[in-house]
This record gives structure tokens, sequence and C-alpha cells, in this order.
């Protein structure tokens, strides 16, 4: 930059008088400004002790796992025997520098699966092989839909360490996405 450049940039960063002598000038702003407002912190949806039985949105071919029992301590998949008992765990945090996966992910509920190793004795083929550790879940209510209902995506975890699971893990177990049987529907 060149002298006189530099000189006139330098000048154009004094702040002037607002409207006239004796006014103080406005106060400089070291930080920049917020581009979004904080967000509220809205209580996640929770399973509950009651088992629903939930449809995946998938088509068969998508969907290995079919149709699901699930509660806040129960898990059941139509195409694998016996039944998962569950234990809350946590819920998830966001994941910085993933703004997406982190809306998507923050707030779903993990829960142990406290009979993995029994559960994988009778299904040895899930998570490619692996003991089946944890089920995360974020429940979200579809209120605006006739009838009402509730959508369920669901993760399965074989990770030791539920703390290990973020947007770039990958798991072999995979999941889906399921809906409630419509309350009322014929």
């Amino acid at each position: 930059m060149s002298g006189r450049i530099a000189r006139l940039f330098a000048a154009s960063m004094i702040p002037v008088a607002a409207s006239g002598p004796g006014l103080p000038p406005p106060s400089l702003r070291l930080e920049p400004p917020a581009l979004e407002l904080p967000a509220t912190e809205a209580v996640p949806e929770a399973l509950g002790a009651e088992v629903l039985t939930y449809t995946s949105t998938g088509n068969a071919l998508d969907s290995p796992l079919g149709t699901m029992r699930l509660s806040a301590n129960f898990a059941a998949f139509e195409h694998h025997k016996g039944s998962m008992m569950l234990e809350f765990t946590d819920v998830l945090p966001g994941f910085p520098g993933y703004r997406i996966a982190s809306e998507f992910l923050k707030g779903a509920s993990v829960y142990r699966v406290t009979n993995a190793e029994q559960y994988f004795l009778e299904n040895p083929t899930i998570c490619s092989g692996k003991p089946l550790r944890f089920i995360v879940t974020k429940v979200t209510s579809l209120a605006d839909i006739k009838g009402g209902t509730t959508a369920v995506s669901l993760w399965l975890l074989s990770l030791e360490n539920y703390a290990d699971f973020g947007p770039a893990t990958f798991d072999p177990c995979g999941g889906d996405t399921y809906k409630a049987d419509k309350i009322g529907a014929p």
C-alpha cells in the first residue's frame, strides 16, 4: 500500500463527532456483531414408558430392521430376535464445525443397551458382527399432521463410548427414521 493510501485509510478509521462540536465520539466496537440470534434451548422430546410401534419411513429394501417397538427402556425390531433393555445415558451436545449435523443431532437421547451381549448372541450379524451397545434417538412430534404422529430418527452404535459418536464417525450399525402409527387411524 502506498504511503498516501495508508494515511487515508488510517484517517478514515478515526471517529468523528456525531452531530457537532462538544459531543463525544461514538464508542469503538471491538468485537464483531452477532450474525445470528442466540438459540433458545428447547427441551427435547423424550421416549415414554409406553411401548409404541413405529414403522420405517423408507421402503422395504432400505429398512433392514423392519417395524420397531420402542419405549424409554425397551427396543425390539421385526427382523431381529429378542429385545433390548435400555437405560437412559445422556443427551448429545452440538458439534462445533458441523452446523447442519449439529442441528440434526443436538438434543438426541442416548440409551445404553443393558443386555448387549445377550442381544448380540441372538443376532450375531447386527452391526457387522459387533455388539450393539447404544441407541441414539431424536424424537420429533408432528402435531401439525392430521391425527398427530411422532417421528423418531434412530442410530444404532457399536462404539465402546457413545461420546465418540459424531458427524464424522463411521459405525457399521446404521439407523433409520420411523414414525408412530397415527392415533385414531382405521
